[in-house]
C-alpha cells in the first residue's frame, strides 16, 4: 500500500527496537547484516541479535548461529554456531532447528549424526518449515533406512512443492524417473520437471532441461502438451513461495515477522 522504502522501514524498526520490542530488534538486526536501509554493519547486527535472543527470539539465535558458520563479520566458528542454533532450537525456533540439523548431518562436522539432524528435521518441518520439509525428504531419499515409513519422503516433499519450493519439485521429478521410493511414472515427472522450472525460474530450467529432453521421448507428444499446460495453471495460482505452512495457529507465536523470514541467508 505504500513504496518500498528500505531507509523508512529501517527507521521505524530503530524506533520499535528501543522500545523493546524483540522482533524489531531482529529486523533492525537483519537491515545491519545485509546493508538494507542502511550501511551494512555485521557487528551492530551481531548485537541486536543477542538482544532479541535476550528477549526469548529463536529466529535471534539462528542468525547469531548463521554468522558464525559463515564467519559473517568475524571468523568461521562451526562450535559458537551449534551453540546458538540448539539455543534457538530451545526457543522453539523451526529455523534454527533445521540449521542444527544441516550442521550435524555435514560429512566433515565431528559431531556428524544424521539420526539426530533427521529427527531436527522432523521438528522444524512438524513447525511448519519449509525449507525442512525438503530437505527431511532429500535426506530420506539419500538415506532410505531413516525414513519412518515409506511415504515420508514423498510426502513432506509434495508439500514443499506446493509451498513453492523448485528444489522439492525437481526431486519428485527424479523420484518419479527412477522409480526411488515411488512408482515409475514418465508423465509424473514430466510434471514435476515442468513445475520446477516454472518455480525455480533461469537456474532450475538449466537443472532440468535434460531430464525434459529426455523425458519428451517417452511421453507421448499429445500428452505433453497437457502436462505443461497443467504444471502452468497450478502455478499461475501459486506464484509466490511461502516459508512456513500454518497448520495450528497455537504456534504463530513461535513464527518470525514476514520481514525477518523473508531475508534468509
Amino acid at each position: 500500500g505504500v513504496p518500498v522504502d528500505p531507509e523508512r522501514a529501517a527507521h521505524w524498526f530503530q524506533l520499535a527496537s528501543a522500545g523493546g520490542m524483540a522482533r524489531a530488534k531482529l529486523n533492525l538486526g537483519v537491515s545491519y547484516l545485509y546493508g538494507t536501509g542502511v550501511r551494512k554493519n555485521p557487528r551492530m547486527a551481531r548485537q541486536l541479535f543477542q538482544e532479541a535472543v535476550e528477549k526469548g527470539s529463536g529466529l535471534g539465535a539462528a542468525y547469531l548461529g548463521i554468522m558464525a558458520w559463515f564467519g559473517l563479520g568475524g571468523s568461521v566458528d562451526k562450535d559458537a554456531a551449534e551453540h546458538w542454533f540448539e539455543t534457538g532450537a530451545r526457543l522453539h525456533d523451526a529455523q534454527a532447528t533445521y540449521d542444527l540439523a544441516l550442521l550435524l548431518a555435514e560429512p566433515d562436522n565431528r559431531r556428524h549424526d544424521l539420526h539426530k539432524a533427521v529427527a531436527l528435521l522432523r521438528s522444524s518441518a512438524e513447525n511448519g518449515y519449509v525449507a525442512a520439509k525438503n530437505a527431511l525428504g532429500q535426506l530420506i531419499v539419500n538415506h532410505p533406512d531413516l525414513a519412518q515409513s515409506k511415504s515420508e519422503a514423498s510426502r513432506e516433499l509434495r508439500e514443499a512443492s506446493e509451498a513453492g519450493n523448485w528444489k522439492a519439485s525437481v526431486l519428485l521429478g527424479v523420484m518419479a524417473r527412477d522409480g526411488k521410493l515411488i512408482a515409475a511414472d514418465a508423465r509424473k515427472a514430466f510434471y514435476y520437471f515442468h513445475l520446477g522450472a516454472l518455480q525455480g525460474g533461469a537456474d532450475a530450467e538449466r537443472t532440468v532441461k535434460a531430464d525434459l529432453d529426455a523425458l519428451e521421448r517417452k511421453v507421448p507428444p499429445d500428452q505433453q502438451s497437457a502436462i505443461s499446460n497443467e504444471a502452468k495453471a497450478w502455478f499461475a495460482q501459486h506464484r509466490t513461495p511461502t516459508l512456513y505452512v500454518v497448520k495450528d495457529n497455537d504456534k504463530e507465536k513461535y513464527f518470525p515477522s514476514l520481514a525477518s523470514a523473508a531475508e534468509e541467508p
